[in-house]
């Protein structure tokens, strides 16, 4: 796996 839907998962958690 890539680090590009890691790096998208991040920020989601962090907004909600």
């Amino acid at each position: 796996m890539t680090n590009l839907p890691f790096d998208m998962k991040w920020p989601a958690i962090m907004l909600l």
